[in-house]
């Protein structure tokens, strides 16, 4: 179920500004969970006990189940601006202020997103509720063309050469997707599929949620977590860490030259990433396994996106 509400208005000047607010729910989505857990015991804070990591059939190991009773939320405030010059420039810039949380973003398999983990307990669904693994809560795009005037008084072949280009810049800034503390062994004995399948920690007294230090040495402090009582899930949420954010500006430079019948030739010259800004990945997540508190845990050994690149093209339209 989708909804939105829009309002748009021209300005003077060839100025069009829009702002709204779009939203959804989703019912019935697809998760993937683990079918053949072992059977917890309820406590008396609603807690779950796991006494033991027998399987609810012990003939058989893991079973995978994709069940469609997930559900999911949405919503968003949009705002932009666009405006175009007499001198063949245009501007537009738009931001989303966005929220998507949901009980699983898994549906094919357990590597959905590269911050996906199986659902700790299956056949509690709410159990799994936080932030949408792709979750992103700001947004913001800028582009720009600009019709260069550089030949214009010029004729012939200098015009020819010089004359006619365009440029195109696209500013893209957004902050980090979430991901979650997890442990690498099953220390709930909840029987999951691997390792500890979604198991978060337990939040020691006067840390946040989202201790967040910076930095690829260590960009979350792993010594906010310690682990639970055997038995037990931790009390870390889903998807309470919100990881590095990304920023990258592109470029284009191209020339259109007609050819006789309507067919045209584009020169093109393209340029990523062209502050060559390194965009981190997502950090080491498991703070601990079966041998202890992990080293690594919250280090950054990856990048997102590409390094500067520039490519040159002929595009030939016929």
């Amino acid at each position: 179920m989708q909804y939105n509400l829009t309002y748009q208005r021209e300005l003077p000047a060839k100025t069009i500004v829009t702002a709204g607010f779009v939203g959804s729910r989703g019912y019935k989505q697809i998760r993937n969970v683990e079918y053949n857990q072992s059977i917890p015991q309820i406590q008396a804070d609603g807690s779950y006990f796991f006494p033991s990591a027998t399987r609810r059939n012990p003939n058989f190991g893991s079973m995978r189940l994709r069940t469609s009773d997930g559900l999911s939320w949405y919503k968003g405030l949009i705002a932009g601006a666009s405006r175009r010059f007499s001198a063949g420039l245009s501007l537009q810039a738009s931001y989303t202020l966005g929220k998507s949380e949901d009980l699983g973003s898994q549906a094919v398999g357990s590597a959905d997103f590269d911050n996906s983990f199986q659902p700790r307990y299956g056949f509690d669904p709410m159990d799994n509720f936080g932030l949408s693994d792709f979750d992103i809560r700001h947004n913001f795009v800028f582009n720009s063309t600009w019709e260069l005037p550089f030949g214009n008084t010029l004729g012939g072949a200098a015009r020819a050469i010089v004359g006619g280009w365009q440029v195109s810049s696209i500013v893209t800034i957004r902050s980090g997707i979430p991901f979650a503390p997890v442990l690498g062994s099953d220390r709930a004995r909840a029987a999951p599929r691997s390792g500890g399948a979604g198991q978060t920690p337990d939040l020691v007294t006067g840390c946040s949620l989202n201790p967040v230090l910076g930095g690829a040495d260590q960009y979350f402090d792993p010594n906010c977590f310690s682990l639970p009582a055997l038995g037990t899930f931790g009390n870390v949420p889903r998807n309470t860490i919100i990881g590095p954010g990304f920023a990258t500006w592109d470029m284009a430079f191209f020339k259109n030259l007609p050819l006789a019948g309507g067919r045209k030739i584009q020169l093109r010259v393209e340029g990523f990433n062209i502050t060559d800004h390194v965009n981190f990945g997502l950090p080491a997540s498991t703070v601990f396994n079966s041998a202890g508190r992990v080293s690594n845990a919250g280090q950054i050994t990856n990048i997102i996106g590409t390094a500067r690149q520039f490519q040159f093209g002929v595009k030939v339209e016929f």
